[in-house]
């Protein structure tokens, strides 16, 4: 009798039977341990002056098996989830690198293909961590008048994209505060943004220059007394004066008589 496997490894040899033809043939059926019986012999007598070979079959006994699938960073950590492999003994596995976001593979230890194994195994992919991309924004503040024109200095604001920024009305001389356009407090975004203050002028009165013309200092030109004359001297000269016209006259027509008779 002889107890094989399905590819013909003997398992065991057992001692030959001697019988009288036509004799049953005792069944001889073994357990093997990780083995299943899938075939009998046909012949179960004893043949007449015949050597009968008896062959039992048995297929082995399927051993699960598994490789566990890591996918982690240069720290260690995990950053994809594990994929468990499993199957029998002697058959083929294969595994696969991931495409995972905000890493860059790097290398892999282990067997990525091979024939599972009695002993667990394990593959694992290795990750390095993409730099990570600070994006910031900006926040412009301006103040103006109502006509558009600056009355003060721009404040340019920045921050990484999400935190928070904050804008100040200010107070301007000679402006009063209108409105406000824009978001006075928000987050930093990719695109730039504007707050804009803007004021109204104060009007003041217009206050009209007068030339004031100081008046003329009049100066008074103080004349010397003339002394006047005493009486007899005041006689005098009357009677002078009187006698000169006197001559100044006979002259006169003296003159105009001549003239006449020439």
């Amino acid at each position: 009798m002889h107890y094989k496997t399905e590819d013909g490894t003997e398992l065991l040899t057992s001692p030959t039977l001697i019988g009288e033809s036509g004799d049953t043939i005792p069944s001889e059926v073994r357990d093997f341990t990780g083995y299943t019986l899938v075939s009998v012999p046909e012949e179960d007598s004893f043949k007449k002056a015949q050597l009968t070979n008896l062959t039992y079959v048995y297929r082995k006994n399927p051993v699960a098996a598994t490789v566990t699938v890591k996918y982690i960073d240069t720290q260690g950590n995990s950053i994809s989830d594990y994929i468990p492999l499993s199957g029998n003994v002697g058959q083929e596995y294969t595994t696969e690198q991931k495409i995972i976001s905000g890493y860059t593979f790097k290398e892999v230890q282990g067997n990525k293909s091979g024939l599972l194994s009695t002993t667990p195994q394990t593959v694992t992919y290795i990750y390095t961590k993409n730099p990570i991309e600070i994006k910031t924004g900006t926040v412009t503040i301006k103040y103006v008048d109502t006509n558009g024109n600056s009355i003060s200095d721009e404040i340019t604001k920045s921050g990484n994209v999400g935190s928070l920024y904050t804008s100040e009305q200010k107070k301007i001389l000679g402006y009063n505060f209108k409105e406000i356009q824009g978001i006075e407090e928000g987050q930093f975004t990719i695109e730039s943004q504007t707050v804009t203050y803007v004021y109204t002028k104060i009007s003041t009165p217009t206050i009209i220059k007068t030339s004031v013309i100081p008046p003329k200092t009049l100066s008074v030109k103080t004349l010397p007394k003339e002394s006047l004359p005493e009486t007899g001297d005041k006689f005098f000269g009357f009677t002078l004066l009187s006698g000169s016209l006197l001559i100044l006259v006979s002259t006169t027509l003296y003159l105009l008589k001549s003239k006449k008779y020439k």
